[in-house]
């Protein structure tokens, strides 16, 4: 298993921003290079597939931690190069407006080496980050 992670300070408040991160079903907001094809919730248990120039990729919301403003799911039928997906949002408070946001995963990089992957997701993450905070300023 190898694991990913993009970080990012974003001058907005935690629960600003968490309510964005917490819309399961926003995500293309965050993402735009995804279109939402179908979610049926934002509680754990919810489905979302989404469509890239890559294919069909289907996502399950694991957990969803209000307080704690932490929301973790999986891929459950990728498109992508890895097996075992898991990821997580995290949304922390900084004080005076700010707030800083980890997306992080764990996975098995299946048919590319495994730092050619990692760099794949991260990327895939830094944009989100950078998506968001414009989101909130």
């Amino acid at each position: 298993m190898v694991n990913a992670q993009s970080k990012l300070e974003i001058a907005a408040p935690a629960k600003a921003v968490w309510l964005t991160v917490k819309d399961f079903s926003g995500i293309c907001k965050i993402l735009p290079m995804f279109d939402m094809l179908e979610c049926n919730g934002n509680t754990p248990g919810s489905i979302r597939k989404l469509a890239s120039a890559d294919g069909v990729l289907i996502e399950r919301l694991e957990s969803l931690d209000n307080s704690a403003r932490v929301l973790c799911y999986s891929i459950i039928e990728p498109t992508t190069p890895m097996n075992g997906y898991l990821g997580k949002i995290d949304v922390r408070d900084l004080g005076a407006r700010r707030c800083e946001v980890t997306w992080s995963s764990t996975f098995e990089a299946i048919g590319l080496p495994g730092d050619q992957v990692i760099a794949l997701v991260e990327g895939i993450y830094a944009t989100g980050l950078a998506n968001l905070a414009k989101l909130h300023s």
